[in-house]
């Protein structure tokens, strides 16, 4: 792993630690929800546009997979926080992240 991505995932564990369920963000995954996009207007563009209430229909179902997945991934990360806590030692953490400051990546 390159010592920035490193560095990014120590941190976000670091705000993990300190504070459960609330460091993680939907942002992360932008990219991806793009690319749904794109391959989505691609379809279009190459089979035609759907009516106004097949398009309607399908914003629909695609926001609502969103929100069940965003449900889903956090109950999941919830449960099994408790279960992974007890592994995971801070000081260590904290060592690792100075230790990839201090060679400037």
């Amino acid at each position: 792993m390159h010592p920035s991505d490193e560095r990014k995932v120590l941190e976000q564990l670091l705000k993990e630690i300190d504070s459960p369920g609330k460091a993680s963000s939907g942002w992360s995954d932008l990219p991806a929800w793009i690319s749904i996009a794109v391959i989505t207007a691609s379809c279009f563009h190459f089979f035609g546009r759907p009516s106004l209430p097949h398009a309607l229909l399908m914003a629909g179902f695609f926001l609502a997979g969103l929100v069940y997945a965003q449900v889903r991934l956090r109950r999941k990360s919830a449960r099994n926080w408790p279960t992974l806590r007890p592994f995971l030692d801070r000081a260590r953490v904290e060592a690792r992240l100075r230790e990839i400051l201090l060679t400037g990546h």
